[in-house]
């Protein structure tokens, strides 16, 4: 059906924000800063790793005094932090869930 003499028809929008993000593991975050510190320009580091400065400095004020060993420990803990996030989701959940049954049978 035409409305206003267009067709009357829905289309999905564009996504003009698409831009495919790159992910760079907190290893070798932390080894480009290690490079830079060892004499490497920031504008090499940059370049050869397809990032902005800010996305650098960034990286160098969040990991700057990390080891990788540091890092290990803080994906463990990060992994860690997020099933017990469930395992107490899922309590809470079951929770409700028996207080309905309860409340439904009196």
């Amino acid at each position: 059906m035409l409305v206003g003499g267009l067709p009357n028809h829905q289309t999905t929008p564009i996504n003009t924000t698409s831009m495919s993000k790159k992910r760079h593991t907190k290893e070798a975050q932390i080894k480009a800063i290690r490079d830079h510190e060892a004499g490497r320009s920031q504008a090499e580091v940059c370049k050869e790793l397809n990032i902005t400065a800010q996305t650098f400095y960034r990286w160098k004020k969040q990991l700057g005094m990390m080891t990788n060993p540091d890092v290990r420990r803080l994906k463990e803990l990060e992994k860690e932090n997020k099933e017990l996030k469930q395992m107490l989701a899922d309590g809470l959940l079951r929770e409700r869930i028996l207080k309905i049954v309860v409340e439904k049978k009196l």
